[in-house]
């Protein structure tokens, strides 16, 4: 009685769902970087299962009303290799709770949670208490690089129960028997369609040390993904296939600059910092290949640029002022899960971490996308003499063009509490040269392009003043008579950087060395 009450239900969402038109794939249809944590693809960027160390992942439905079916992948740190995939099935207001962790001389997934269930309707099998799930992390490409120590986890939600049909136990819960037969009764008869994975997941890690230290972290969160497809474990799931938006979308959803590193640096406390990238996802040794456009050609170890800061404003750049830089002084972030140790000569400050790559690619429509900054989920891990704290660090927004359309800072993220998406700005026109982004398109309507940006006037000269004898030698230039007698520009009276680097038209720069630091003409 039960399965043929079961038969109508999904009949009944199979109507429901077929009369809900597919939306149009334009330029307001996109994934987003939902800032609320809630979305139906969620990324934990750092798990780490060695030396005792403990990660504990959760997923969490936040929907009253709506079941959920999602698949969890455990990804590798180098190589991004999928190591263990498993589908949960979440009722409304559920929880799924795993760990993952180095047991018996092996990285497992273990769980006692019921949303975690194996095999298909009506054989679900289901962890409890009495009988968790366990399972081994396959050993990645060669072991030797890759391994199941520690690495990230991907989460992409495969259908839900939008339009509440399931029936409900005594308790008012839905079981997850219930869940598992009517993803499985459905499974590959239809497509799945934009509004069945709703923005419903969020979830968090905990990074469990020896000592009953611990720290949090929250899951970046991607609203309006859209998986298409019927997910299962007999293929490995990316970033990219089956969805609405493609890879080249979610990197320009994900691209930032400017990333503020705070740190401590003194021996007895140190930082770590965490950098994810998720769409990189590339192929094993001896010839790897990354998917993301982001990664291509000599970019596949990307690098970037370090500058660090105490607590006084003294800096000093990590990386090397003369072009081409020496392979060995290129800083460079090789793997998909990047745990990096700072090393500054100062004990407490912040780093701020560039990205000079400009990205071009484009949608599944073929609409041209260009963004600036890389595709990353940044992190910092502060060990200090008081414990532990995992923050997101800050960063800029990277820029974004649409068939050569300017849509602003951030605009493929969502804002905060709006539900919408940041308006785009007109196109490059003469009383809009911020939406100016190269030089032909700045200069077509009457900017000025320097500074690599659109400006109203000209860029202001550098004053002259080799060459000038001393009588001559005044204003922006000043006399030196030692070591040897001419005249200078006056870049000594600016005190700081910002004003260095500003002044008498970038004709300036900023020395730091170990007797302190200047203002010096360039």
């Amino acid at each position: 009685m039960r399965k043929q009450w079961l038969k109508v239900i999904v009949t009944l969402m199979c109507l429901a769902f077929l009369a809900v038109p597919a939306l149009a794939q334009n330029l307001n249809d996109h994934v987003t970087d939902a800032q609320n944590l809630k979305g139906d693809m969620l990324v934990y960027p750092v798990y780490l299962a060695n030396n005792g160390v403990e990660t504990n992942m959760t997923v969490i439905n936040t929907s009253n009303t709506v079941s959920c079916v999602a698949k969890v992948s455990i990804r590798s740190h180098h190589y991004s290799q999928d190591m263990l995939d498993f589908l949960i099935y979440l009722s409304p207001n559920d929880v799924f709770k795993g760990t993952l962790k180095l047991a018996g001389g092996k990285y497992v997934l273990t769980s006692t949670d019921g949303s975690m269930c194996i095999g298909t309707a009506p054989n679900c099998t289901c962890a409890s208490v009495n009988a968790p799930l366990t399972y081994e992390l396959a050993i990645p490409c060669d072991g030797v690089v890759d391994d199941g120590s520690y690495g990230y986890v991907l989460v992409i939600e495969s259908w839900s129960d939008i339009n509440n049909l399931l029936p409900r136990e005594g308790d008012g819960t839905v079981a997850k028997s219930t869940i598992c037969a009517a993803y499985w009764a459905q499974y590959q008869t239809r497509a799945i369609l934009e509004n069945e994975t709703p923005n419903i997941l969020t979830g968090y890690g905990e990074l469990v040390f020896p000592g009953a230290d611990y720290a949090l972290y929250y899951a970046t969160a991607f609203a309006d993904y859209d998986n298409l497809a019927w997910l299962d474990v007999s293929a490995v799931t990316d970033i990219g296939e089956n969805a609405d938006n493609n890879l080249c979308e979610v990197e320009a959803c994900l691209a930032k600059n400017n990333l503020a590193w705070p740190y401590y640096d003194n021996g007895a406390e140190f930082s770590i910092g965490v950098f994810n990238f998720p769409t990189k996802q590339s192929t094993c040794p001896p010839n790897p290949v990354a998917k993301g456009p982001f990664f291509q050609g000599t970019n596949y170890e990307p690098a970037y640029g370090l500058q660090v800061y105490d607590l006084e404003e003294h800096s000093v750049k990590k990386t090397c002022e003369v072009s081409p830089c020496p392979e060995t002084e290129i800083m460079r972030l090789p793997e998909e899960t990047n745990l990096v140790l700072m090393d500054s000569p100062f004990d407490e400050g912040w780093g701020r971490i560039t990205f000079a790559q400009l990205t071009a690619c484009a949608d599944l429509d073929l609409n041209n996308i260009t963004y600036t900054g890389a595709p990353i989920i940044p992190w910092a891990c502060e060990l200090t003499v008081d414990g532990l704290s995992l923050i997101p660090m800050a960063y800029d927004y990277g820029t974004i063009t649409y068939n050569g359309r300017a849509l602003g800072v951030g605009s493929y993220q969502k804002l905060a509490g709006t539900g919408g998406d940041v308006p785009p700005v007109d196109n490059c026109a003469a009383d809009n040269l911020g939406a100016c982004l190269t030089e032909a398109a700045c200069t077509a309507v009457g900017g000025f392009w320097y500074n690599d940006t659109c400006n109203a006037e000209a860029e202001p000269a550098v004053p002259v003043c080799a060459g000038k004898a001393q009588a001559d030698c005044t204003g922006d230039c000043v006399w030196q008579a030692f070591p040897t007698a001419e005249c200078l520009l006056n870049c000594a009276q600016f005190g700081t950087e910002a004003a260095c680097t500003a002044g008498l038209a970038g004709g300036c720069k900023w020395v730091s060395t170990p007797f302190g630091d200047s203002c010096a003409a360039k």
